[in-house]
């Protein structure tokens, strides 16, 4: 979750020890402010990764989540960036492999060229079936979401964000057969740290602490 507010985050599991939440969030202030409301509220289901979340996609295991939400990513407006976008078909295709059948993907965007992308990435994707938003429905909402300080921001400067609530559904048995290939975001991350890294950071991430660090874990407790 990109942008989102760290009280408004705890607030929303606070309460829900049976729900697991694995964010994913690069700005290291954020993930400071994160960490602070989670030891308060002395939460044991929360789980954070300060870093890219797209190499943890491919290590997770099939069908193993009931909600995707990508909130705010950078829209790299520039044309010759636009393939390090996050939303893109190889990210839907992931998405699709690790939902559960009825499973929840949601995506926001305040950037009008990253949402007509967005409009036409989801539609084109046959997983997927929109529930709610898109370029049709200009200022809806998904009831009871809270509101991040950087989608306040972006309505006060005139840029209403565009939401996109899809269901993950397998139909006629239509599954994706295999992962598009990496992009060059993920080639980068995979010559970095290695498949092996994340694939032993999960295998400790239900140990209970709760930050994740590349060389250090962390624990708030």
């Amino acid at each position: 979750n990109h942008h989102a507010r760290a009280d408004q985050r705890v607030q929303e599991f606070n309460g829900r020890a049976k729900v697991g939440l694995i964010g994913c969030e690069p700005y290291e202030g954020g993930v400071g402010s994160l960490l602070k409301h989670v030891a308060s509220a002395k939460l044991a289901n929360v789980r954070i990764l300060p870093d890219d979340g797209r190499p943890l996609l491919e290590v997770l295991a099939d069908a193993s989540l009931a909600r995707v939400f990508i909130l705010f990513p950078d829209p790299w407006p520039k044309k010759r960036h636009h393939r390090r976008r996050l939303v893109a078909p190889s990210t839907l295709d992931r998405c699709a492999r690790l939902l559960a059948d009825g499973g929840i993907l949601r995506l926001a965007t305040d950037d009008p060229a990253y949402a007509q992308a967005m409009d036409e990435v989801t539609a084109a994707h046959t997983s997927f079936r929109r529930l709610g938003g898109g370029l049709d429905r200009a200022g809806w909402r998904p009831d009871q979401a809270p509101q991040s300080r950087y989608e306040a921001k972006a309505l006060t400067a005139g840029r209403p964000p565009v939401f996109f609530e899809l269901e993950r559904f397998r139909g006629r048995d239509l599954e994706v057969a295999a992962l598009a290939a990496p992009g060059e975001m993920d080639r980068n991350h995979a010559n970095r740290i290695g498949a092996g890294w994340w694939r032993a950071r999960i295998q400790e991430w239900a140990a209970g602490p709760f930050f994740c660090g590349r060389d250090s874990w962390l624990s708030t407790a």
